[in-house]
């Protein structure tokens, strides 16, 4: 009698597995009509799942730049439950410094970029608008079809041409409205004290 040999575990690191799931839908898009080339059922479902699984990761991604509680409208949000830190820019700079393209994602109920959130904490608004809006300025990728996107219809964070998130003159979001009317610097000076003001105008 023989037994059936379990194959150890491959080890692959984040990059390795992103560039063979490109590959396989690469290979699955060119021979969609190629009856030589055939994507087994058992890769097929995996490939689904781990894209399915990738579009969820980008939507909390979402919900995590859009805090509830910090939107324009009636102060619930639709985002993730309180609002972001001191303690968590490292990992907001890391997010838009590795995608810039969150910052051009507008809630589907107010309009707000994640921008607009940020500047409606009067705590930590110094520390983290004029860091979205530095990035935002400098950036030079793009949404997936040259324009912002809205939570609602997101399905990939891909780029495709060269034009930036922001048009220059919105400095990096800054002065782009939401759906009421406000660019990030109204909403800051509805409630910010003359202190977070002056911490404003001192940032880089």
């Amino acid at each position: 009698l023989t037994t059936a040999l379990q194959p150890t575990k491959t080890n692959l690191s984040i990059k390795q597995v992103a560039s063979l799931l490109e590959a396989l839908i690469c290979l699955q898009e060119k021979h969609v009509n190629d009856d030589t080339v055939e994507l087994p059922e058992q890769i097929h479902t995996a490939v689904r799942e781990l894209v399915a699984a990738q579009e969820d990761f980008v939507a909390r991604i979402d919900s995590y730049m859009h805090p509830a509680g910090s939107g324009s409208g009636s102060g619930t949000g639709s985002g993730s439950s309180g609002r972001r830190t001191i303690k968590e820019v490292q990992t907001v700079k890391t997010i838009i410094e590795t995608c810039p393209e969150f910052l051009g994602t507008k809630d589907a109920v107010n309009g707000d970029l994640p921008i607009h959130y940020f500047a409606n904490n009067e705590v930590s608004c110094a520390t983290y608008v004029p860091l979205l809006a530095n990035i935002g300025q400098r950036s030079c990728t793009t949404t997936n079809n040259g324009s912002i996107r809205s939570t609602s219809t997101i399905t990939s964070t891909s780029t495709s041409n060269n034009k930036p998130i922001f048009p220059p003159e919105s400095r990096g979001g800054l002065l782009l409205r939401n759906n009421d009317g406000f660019n990030a610097l109204q909403t800051i000076c509805l409630f910010a004290s003359s202190t977070t003001m002056q911490s404003l105008f001192s940032a880089e």
